[in-house]
């Protein structure tokens, strides 16, 4: 019966507990013996701005992306209110967006991040393949800093990026 299955459960469980006990101080000392942890930028290597890309196109993401990552400590948005979850939390020191996306667009974001104290001072900077003035004139009068038009060359993309952060 019960001391039976009892007597059998120990015959398993005492080795396993054992067996996990040596595993547990090998695995304590081995942590002991490793170097601490190394900080994510050394100090001979200045610390990058960070740019927050939104923009819901994942190619052209991800062009942009690799095209700045030498540059800047990238955080990337698919869209708009991802966008603003990551400025708030993040606080980037620029921040790129496209203007058409779906749900919260380029200027509604624009328009959100300016309201707040927090993220007001950042520079935002809109990217769009719409030309007209009154689209242009639209995304300055709610707050944005500059305006990419695409299609965008890389080095001009780059130039208005630093300019912003002087």
């Amino acid at each position: 019966g019960n001391a039976e299955e009892s007597a059998a459960i120990s015959r398993v469980v005492a080795p396993l507990s054992s067996e996990f006990k040596q595993y547990h101080e090998a695995a304590i000392q081995e942590v002991g013996r490793r170097p601490p942890p190394r900080p994510a930028a050394s100090s001979s290597e200045p610390d990058r701005p960070q740019l927050l890309v939104v923009e819901d196109h994942e190619e052209l993401r991800a062009f942009i992306v690799k095209s700045l990552a030498e540059q800047y400590e990238i955080f990337e948005a698919a869209d708009g209110n991802a966008g603003l979850l990551i400025a708030s939390e993040r606080l980037p020191d620029l921040i790129l967006s496209d203007l058409m996306m779906p749900g919260l667009d380029g200027i509604e974001l624009c328009q959100q991040l300016k309201a707040s104290p927090q993220t007001a001072a950042i520079p935002f900077v809109l990217l769009t393949a719409r030309s007209d003035i009154e689209t242009r004139l639209q995304g300055l009068t709610h707050g944005a800093d500059d305006y990419v038009l695409k299609p965008f060359h890389v080095d001009e993309l780059r130039a208005r990026l630093d300019v912003q952060l002087r």
